[in-house]
């Protein structure tokens, strides 16, 4: 990979979701989820069903998959997170080129950040545990009451983009509430298909997302060669 980006490129701030843009996180993820619905007396999820589970925050998609009340969903959250903080967590791994790109963007001086539904101090030793936390001068996650949105924990990362416009930022990820914030927040969108998100929901009705394929399309995006990127 080339160590150089187009010296005139548009961004100068790029915030990364975590689940299913810089990991694949979906073993852990799903063990732990699979685990607590036993601990429930409910059946396992199915394949068709997974990727559901991954990316909102657990107690908002265990509440609604399985009409829980405010204290089953409670309790159900903490036998999950005892889980996964103990047995699963770093049951993940890298996608291809995710560590060639950060190199390349922090060699260009790119200033970079994440922003995940994921609890902050779990997003922080996954990070750690990847050897990914330098790239990365901020990093926000959910509070421990899974109160907080998507658009919220984006917005705490813009909080520090210091003199850098709006127009020069640009939030990669791989879900809806991913682009929904970003519109919120009027910053770019690049929405990544190797994930989880965009497999299951229906994005034909959004006209204006780009999309790309693999970690080499982001960088081609980055570098404005969009001949194999697909805009919906």
């Amino acid at each position: 990979m080339a160590k150089f980006l187009k010296k005139n490129m548009k961004y100068k701030y790029i915030i990364f979701d975590l689940d299913g843009t810089l990991l694949d996180t979906s073993e852990g993820l799903i063990k732990s989820i699979n685990y607590t619905l036993d601990v429930m007396g409910y059946p396992k999820i199915s394949d068709e069903e997974k990727y559901s589970f991954i990316g909102p925050p657990i107690k908002v998609s265990l509440k609604n998959k399985f009409n829980l009340s405010e204290e089953d969903a409670d309790f159900s959250t903490n036998v999950f997170r005892d889980r996964y903080k103990n047995y699963d967590l770093y049951e993940a791994k890298l996608y291809d080129g995710i560590i060639e790109l950060l190199e390349l963007l922090k060699f260009n001086n790119i200033k970079m950040s994440v922003a995940t539904y994921k609890r902050e101090d779990y997003a922080i030793s996954l990070l750690e545990y990847f050897k990914l936390k330098k790239y990365f001068e901020i990093i926000r996650g959910s509070d421990y009451l899974s109160k907080m949105t998507k658009t919220d924990i984006m917005d705490a990362c813009l909080i520090y983009k210091n003199n850098i416009s709006k127009n020069q930022i640009l939030m990669i990820g791989d879900s809806e509430s991913d682009y929904i914030s970003s519109k919120k927040l009027f910053i770019d969108f690049l929405g990544v298909t190797y994930g989880f998100g965009f497999k299951r929901e229906n994005i034909n009705k959004y006209k204006d997302i780009i999309l790309v394929n693999s970690v080499y399309e982001i960088k081609k995006f980055l570098n404005n060669k969009e001949d194999k990127i697909k805009c919906l």
